[in-house]
């Protein structure tokens, strides 16, 4: 089965200086197995607060969908969102 992977975005109202903090709140979650912001480098703050986490495989891992909402849920994040598949036709 492919890697499934999980775009988040920060809020906007989480200051700079947290947002390391609401990342390392998302690598905690049940069923992440990474976590990373989308660009790190980035002076742009709409860039910056995007990141990307993959979900942990094996058959006591929760789906995916079920791992997006826990995120969704957390303090500090706007949305959450499986990233679509991209596999070949």
């Amino acid at each position: 089965m492919a890697e499934r992977v999980i775009a988040f975005t920060i809020d906007s109202t989480v200051p700079q200086d947290a947002e390391d903090a609401v990342i390392a709140a998302v690598g905690f979650v049940d069923g992440v197995a990474t976590v990373q912001r989308l660009s790190p480098g980035s002076t742009i703050p709409e860039i910056r607060r995007m990141g990307v986490a993959t979900v942990g495989e094996g058959s006591t891992a929760p789906d995916a969908s079920t791992v997006a909402a826990r995120i969704r849920d957390l303090p500090g994040i706007q949305s959450a969102d499986l990233a679509p598949d991209r596999g070949l036709l």
